[in-house]
Protein backbone atom coordinates (compact mmCIF):
# COMPACT_ATOMS: atom_id res chain seq x y z
CA UNK A 1 0.00 0.00 0.00
CA UNK A 2 2.81 2.41 0.86
CA UNK A 3 4.46 1.75 -2.50
CA UNK A 4 1.20 2.52 -4.32
CA UNK A 5 0.78 5.74 -2.32
CA UNK A 6 4.31 6.77 -3.21
CA UNK A 7 3.66 6.15 -6.93
CA UNK A 8 0.42 8.11 -6.77
CA UNK A 9 2.18 11.01 -5.06
CA UNK A 10 4.93 11.04 -7.68
CA UNK A 11 2.39 10.90 -10.50
CA UNK A 12 0.40 13.76 -8.95
CA UNK A 13 3.55 15.85 -8.63
CA UNK A 14 4.48 15.22 -12.26
CA UNK A 15 0.98 16.13 -13.45
CA UNK A 16 1.13 19.33 -11.37
CA UNK A 17 4.46 20.16 -13.00
CA UNK A 18 2.94 19.62 -16.45
CA UNK A 19 -0.01 21.86 -15.56
CA UNK A 20 2.38 24.57 -14.41
CA UNK A 21 4.26 24.38 -17.69
CA UNK A 22 0.99 24.58 -19.61
CA UNK A 23 -0.07 27.66 -17.63
CA UNK A 24 3.21 29.43 -18.34
CA UNK A 25 3.08 28.48 -22.03
CA UNK A 26 -0.47 29.72 -22.53
CA UNK A 27 -0.55 32.80 -20.33
CA UNK A 28 3.04 33.65 -19.65
CA UNK A 29 2.39 33.84 -15.89
CA UNK A 30 5.59 33.89 -13.91
CA UNK A 31 5.99 31.50 -10.95
CA UNK A 32 5.05 32.85 -7.54
CA UNK A 33 7.67 34.40 -5.28
CA UNK A 34 9.71 31.92 -3.33
CA UNK A 35 8.94 29.10 -5.70
CA UNK A 36 11.88 27.33 -7.30
CA UNK A 37 12.60 28.51 -10.84
CA UNK A 38 10.81 26.37 -13.38
CA UNK A 39 12.32 24.88 -16.48
CA UNK A 40 12.15 27.34 -19.40
CA UNK A 41 9.19 26.53 -21.60
CA UNK A 42 9.63 26.92 -25.35
CA UNK A 43 7.02 28.76 -27.36
CA UNK A 44 4.18 26.68 -28.77
CA UNK A 45 3.77 24.82 -31.03
CA UNK A 46 6.59 22.52 -29.99
CA UNK A 47 8.07 21.47 -33.31
CA UNK A 48 7.22 18.05 -34.70
CA UNK A 49 3.85 16.53 -33.72
CA UNK A 50 3.77 14.23 -30.72
CA UNK A 51 0.52 12.56 -29.79
CA UNK A 52 -1.30 10.16 -27.52
CA UNK A 53 -3.57 7.48 -28.88
CA UNK A 54 -6.95 8.16 -27.27
CA UNK A 55 -9.91 5.86 -28.02
CA UNK A 56 -8.03 4.43 -30.97
CA UNK A 57 -7.34 7.81 -32.59
CA UNK A 58 -4.13 9.87 -32.29
CA UNK A 59 -4.48 13.23 -30.55
CA UNK A 60 -1.69 15.72 -31.27
CA UNK A 61 -0.61 17.59 -28.12
CA UNK A 62 2.33 19.46 -29.65
CA UNK A 63 0.38 22.73 -29.51
CA UNK A 64 0.03 22.49 -25.73
CA UNK A 65 2.89 20.49 -24.23
CA UNK A 66 6.60 20.30 -24.86
CA UNK A 67 8.08 16.90 -25.75
CA UNK A 68 9.55 16.70 -22.24
CA UNK A 69 6.18 17.45 -20.61
CA UNK A 70 4.46 14.93 -22.88
CA UNK A 71 6.98 12.28 -21.90
CA UNK A 72 6.41 13.07 -18.22
CA UNK A 73 2.65 12.73 -18.70
CA UNK A 74 3.13 9.42 -20.49
CA UNK A 75 5.35 8.15 -17.67
CA UNK A 76 2.75 9.22 -15.11
CA UNK A 77 0.02 7.33 -16.95
CA UNK A 78 2.21 4.25 -17.13
CA UNK A 79 2.92 4.50 -13.39
CA UNK A 80 -0.84 4.49 -12.82
CA UNK A 81 -1.28 1.50 -15.10
CA UNK A 82 -2.96 3.53 -17.86
CA UNK A 83 -0.15 3.50 -20.39
CA UNK A 84 -1.70 0.77 -22.51
CA UNK A 85 -5.33 0.86 -21.44
CA UNK A 86 -8.30 0.98 -23.78
CA UNK A 87 -8.58 4.73 -23.22
CA UNK A 88 -4.96 5.89 -23.40
CA UNK A 89 -2.64 4.09 -25.78
CA UNK A 90 1.06 4.59 -26.21
CA UNK A 91 2.77 7.52 -27.79
CA UNK A 92 1.98 7.97 -31.45
CA UNK A 93 4.84 9.26 -33.53
CA UNK A 94 4.55 11.53 -36.55
CA UNK A 95 2.18 10.07 -39.16
CA UNK A 96 3.83 8.14 -41.96
CA UNK A 97 4.00 9.98 -45.27
CA UNK A 98 1.05 9.13 -47.51
CA UNK A 99 1.59 6.39 -50.05
CA UNK A 100 1.65 7.71 -53.62
CA UNK A 101 -1.68 7.05 -55.31
CA UNK A 102 -2.36 7.26 -59.03
CA UNK A 103 -4.88 9.96 -59.98
CA UNK A 104 -8.42 8.73 -60.38
CA UNK A 105 -9.24 8.15 -64.05
CA UNK A 106 -11.43 10.75 -65.71
CA UNK A 107 -15.18 10.09 -65.65
CA UNK A 108 -17.16 8.29 -66.81
CA UNK A 109 -15.23 5.25 -65.62
CA UNK A 110 -16.08 1.56 -65.38
CA UNK A 111 -17.54 0.40 -62.06
CA UNK A 112 -16.65 -3.24 -61.23
CA UNK A 113 -19.48 -5.73 -60.79
CA UNK A 114 -18.31 -6.46 -57.24
CA UNK A 115 -18.97 -2.84 -56.24
CA UNK A 116 -22.42 -3.01 -57.80
CA UNK A 117 -23.26 -6.18 -55.87
CA UNK A 118 -21.94 -4.56 -52.68
CA UNK A 119 -25.05 -2.39 -52.78
CA UNK A 120 -26.50 -5.31 -50.79
CA UNK A 121 -23.93 -5.05 -48.01
CA UNK A 122 -25.31 -6.01 -44.62
CA UNK A 123 -27.18 -3.27 -42.75
CA UNK A 124 -27.75 -4.05 -39.07
CA UNK A 125 -30.30 -1.25 -38.87
CA UNK A 126 -32.34 -2.89 -41.64
CA UNK A 127 -32.27 -6.28 -39.91
CA UNK A 128 -33.22 -4.68 -36.60
CA UNK A 129 -36.22 -2.93 -38.15
CA UNK A 130 -37.37 -6.12 -39.87
CA UNK A 131 -37.24 -8.04 -36.59
CA UNK A 132 -39.04 -5.30 -34.64
CA UNK A 133 -41.76 -4.79 -37.25
CA UNK A 134 -42.32 -8.54 -37.40
CA UNK A 135 -42.43 -9.24 -33.66
CA UNK A 136 -43.97 -6.08 -32.18
CA UNK A 137 -47.42 -6.23 -33.84
CA UNK A 138 -47.70 -10.02 -33.55
CA UNK A 139 -51.27 -9.71 -32.22
CA UNK A 140 -52.29 -7.89 -35.40
CA UNK A 141 -50.92 -10.67 -37.59
CA UNK A 142 -52.78 -13.29 -35.52
CA UNK A 143 -56.20 -11.63 -35.29
CA UNK A 144 -56.17 -9.79 -38.63
CA UNK A 145 -54.18 -11.99 -41.03
CA UNK A 146 -55.68 -10.21 -44.02
CA UNK A 147 -53.32 -7.27 -43.43
CA UNK A 148 -50.20 -9.46 -43.58
CA UNK A 149 -49.83 -9.25 -47.39
CA UNK A 150 -50.12 -5.45 -47.26
CA UNK A 151 -47.42 -5.25 -44.59
CA UNK A 152 -45.10 -7.53 -46.55
CA UNK A 153 -45.66 -5.60 -49.78
CA UNK A 154 -44.88 -2.38 -47.92
CA UNK A 155 -41.68 -3.96 -46.59
CA UNK A 156 -40.68 -4.99 -50.12
CA UNK A 157 -41.32 -1.46 -51.40
CA UNK A 158 -39.25 0.11 -48.60
CA UNK A 159 -36.38 -2.33 -49.18
CA UNK A 160 -36.45 -1.65 -52.93
CA UNK A 161 -36.40 2.12 -52.37
CA UNK A 162 -33.59 1.85 -49.81
CA UNK A 163 -31.38 -0.35 -51.99
CA UNK A 164 -32.20 1.57 -55.16
CA UNK A 165 -31.24 4.90 -53.61
CA UNK A 166 -28.03 3.42 -52.21
CA UNK A 167 -27.14 1.96 -55.61
CA UNK A 168 -27.78 5.24 -57.42
CA UNK A 169 -25.71 7.30 -54.96
CA UNK A 170 -22.75 4.96 -54.67
CA UNK A 171 -22.43 3.72 -58.23
CA UNK A 172 -23.24 7.09 -59.75
CA UNK A 173 -20.49 8.70 -57.68
CA UNK A 174 -17.98 5.98 -58.56
CA UNK A 175 -18.74 6.41 -62.26
CA UNK A 176 -18.88 10.21 -62.41
CA UNK A 177 -17.13 11.39 -59.25
CA UNK A 178 -13.90 13.36 -59.06
CA UNK A 179 -11.69 14.03 -56.05
CA UNK A 180 -12.74 17.41 -54.65
CA UNK A 181 -10.56 19.91 -52.83
CA UNK A 182 -11.55 20.12 -49.15
CA UNK A 183 -11.48 23.73 -47.95
CA UNK A 184 -12.89 23.42 -44.44
CA UNK A 185 -14.35 20.88 -42.03
CA UNK A 186 -16.18 21.27 -38.75
CA UNK A 187 -18.16 19.24 -36.23
CA UNK A 188 -21.84 20.16 -36.15
CA UNK A 189 -22.89 17.84 -33.33
CA UNK A 190 -21.15 15.43 -31.00
CA UNK A 191 -22.85 12.76 -28.93
CA UNK A 192 -22.35 12.75 -25.18
CA UNK A 193 -23.26 10.51 -22.27
CA UNK A 194 -26.27 12.73 -21.57
CA UNK A 195 -27.58 13.21 -25.08
CA UNK A 196 -26.99 12.53 -28.74
CA UNK A 197 -25.77 9.36 -30.41
CA UNK A 198 -22.89 7.30 -29.05
CA UNK A 199 -21.36 4.01 -30.17
CA UNK A 200 -20.48 1.08 -27.95
CA UNK A 201 -18.08 -1.51 -29.36
CA UNK A 202 -19.23 -1.00 -32.93
CA UNK A 203 -17.36 -1.45 -36.19
CA UNK A 204 -16.98 1.98 -37.77
CA UNK A 205 -15.14 3.31 -40.80
CA UNK A 206 -12.38 5.92 -40.67
CA UNK A 207 -10.27 7.32 -43.50
CA UNK A 208 -7.11 9.29 -44.16
CA UNK A 209 -6.82 10.23 -47.78
CA UNK A 210 -7.75 7.19 -49.88
CA UNK A 211 -6.87 4.74 -47.09
CA UNK A 212 -9.98 3.51 -45.29
CA UNK A 213 -10.09 1.09 -42.37
CA UNK A 214 -12.75 -0.42 -40.13
CA UNK A 215 -12.09 -0.26 -36.39
CA UNK A 216 -13.82 -1.24 -33.17
CA UNK A 217 -15.01 1.99 -31.63
CA UNK A 218 -16.72 3.15 -28.46
CA UNK A 219 -17.42 6.84 -28.04
CA UNK A 220 -19.39 9.76 -29.40
CA UNK A 221 -20.85 9.97 -32.87
CA UNK A 222 -19.94 13.08 -34.83
CA UNK A 223 -21.93 14.95 -37.44
CA UNK A 224 -19.28 16.33 -39.77
CA UNK A 225 -19.70 19.15 -42.25
CA UNK A 226 -17.11 19.29 -45.03
CA UNK A 227 -16.80 22.22 -47.41
CA UNK A 228 -15.15 21.54 -50.76
CA UNK A 229 -14.72 22.83 -54.29
CA UNK A 230 -14.74 21.00 -57.61
CA UNK A 231 -13.96 22.72 -60.90
CA UNK A 232 -14.54 26.10 -59.26
CA UNK A 233 -17.94 25.12 -57.82
CA UNK A 234 -18.30 25.13 -54.03
CA UNK A 235 -20.31 22.55 -52.15
CA UNK A 236 -20.72 21.00 -48.72
CA UNK A 237 -21.22 17.47 -47.44
CA UNK A 238 -22.70 16.40 -44.11
CA UNK A 239 -22.43 12.88 -42.74
CA UNK A 240 -22.52 11.17 -39.35
CA UNK A 241 -19.95 8.72 -38.05
CA UNK A 242 -16.46 9.07 -36.62
CA UNK A 243 -14.59 12.35 -36.58
CA UNK A 244 -13.55 13.41 -40.08
CA UNK A 245 -9.82 12.82 -40.56
CA UNK A 246 -9.06 14.15 -44.04
CA UNK A 247 -10.64 11.37 -46.07
CA UNK A 248 -11.02 11.98 -49.81
CA UNK A 249 -14.32 13.55 -50.88
CA UNK A 250 -15.77 12.51 -54.24
CA UNK A 251 -18.05 15.06 -55.90
CA UNK A 252 -20.24 14.37 -58.93
CA UNK A 253 -18.71 16.00 -62.01
CA UNK A 254 -22.22 16.45 -63.44
CA UNK A 255 -23.55 18.14 -60.30
CA UNK A 256 -20.80 19.10 -57.80
CA UNK A 257 -23.40 19.71 -55.08
CA UNK A 258 -23.64 15.92 -54.71
CA UNK A 259 -20.74 14.30 -52.88
CA UNK A 260 -19.69 11.34 -50.76
CA UNK A 261 -16.70 10.80 -48.50
CA UNK A 262 -14.78 7.59 -49.12
CA UNK A 263 -15.54 6.58 -45.53
CA UNK A 264 -19.20 6.15 -46.54
CA UNK A 265 -18.34 3.18 -48.75
CA UNK A 266 -18.11 -0.30 -47.18
CA UNK A 267 -15.10 -1.10 -49.38
CA UNK A 268 -11.96 0.69 -50.52
CA UNK A 269 -12.37 2.92 -53.57
CA UNK A 270 -8.67 3.68 -53.74
CA UNK A 271 -7.70 3.67 -57.43
CA UNK A 272 -5.21 1.20 -58.82
CA UNK A 273 -1.99 2.08 -60.68
CA UNK A 274 -4.00 2.78 -63.84
CA UNK A 275 -6.40 5.12 -62.03
CA UNK A 276 -9.29 2.67 -62.35
CA UNK A 277 -11.32 1.16 -59.51
CA UNK A 278 -9.93 -2.17 -58.34
CA UNK A 279 -13.20 -3.83 -57.31
CA UNK A 280 -11.72 -5.44 -54.20
CA UNK A 281 -14.32 -6.46 -51.61
CA UNK A 282 -13.34 -8.28 -48.41
CA UNK A 283 -14.55 -11.78 -47.58
CA UNK A 284 -16.51 -10.46 -44.61
CA UNK A 285 -18.40 -8.09 -46.91
CA UNK A 286 -19.26 -10.96 -49.25
CA UNK A 287 -20.70 -12.90 -46.31
CA UNK A 288 -22.80 -9.86 -45.38
CA UNK A 289 -23.98 -9.51 -48.98
CA UNK A 290 -25.05 -13.17 -49.04
CA UNK A 291 -26.98 -12.77 -45.77
CA UNK A 292 -28.69 -9.63 -47.05
CA UNK A 293 -29.71 -11.23 -50.35
CA UNK A 294 -31.11 -14.25 -48.49
CA UNK A 295 -33.14 -12.16 -46.02
CA UNK A 296 -34.52 -9.76 -48.62
CA UNK A 297 -35.33 -12.58 -51.05
CA UNK A 298 -37.17 -14.33 -48.20
CA UNK A 299 -39.27 -11.21 -47.61
CA UNK A 300 -40.19 -11.11 -51.31
CA UNK A 301 -41.14 -14.81 -51.34
CA UNK A 302 -43.26 -14.41 -48.21
CA UNK A 303 -45.00 -11.40 -49.73
CA UNK A 304 -45.89 -13.32 -52.89
CA UNK A 305 -47.15 -16.33 -50.93
CA UNK A 306 -49.19 -14.15 -48.58
CA UNK A 307 -50.86 -12.34 -51.49
CA UNK A 308 -51.71 -15.63 -53.20
CA UNK A 309 -52.97 -17.37 -50.05
CA UNK A 310 -54.86 -14.53 -48.37
CA UNK A 311 -55.99 -12.28 -51.21
CA UNK A 312 -56.31 -14.36 -54.36
CA UNK A 313 -57.92 -17.49 -52.96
Amino acid sequence: MSELQRQLAEAAAQVAHVQAQLTVAQGGVAPTAGAPPSTPVPAVPYGAPHAFTVMGQPVDVSSYLSPQATEQLRSSLQALGLGHSALFGGMAGPPAPPEPVAPLADPPRRVPLSFRLATFDLSWYELFLLVILTAAPIAVWVYFPVVVPAALLLAVAVIAAFRGRRYARRIGMLKWGKAATVTHSEVLTQGTYYGGLTYNNMRKRTARGWDVSTIWYSGPAYTNKIDYTLDGVAGSLTYRGLLYTNGVVLADSRDPSRALCVVEYPYSVKPGPDGQLTGEVSLGRWVGIAVTVFVEALVVVLAVEAVVELWLR
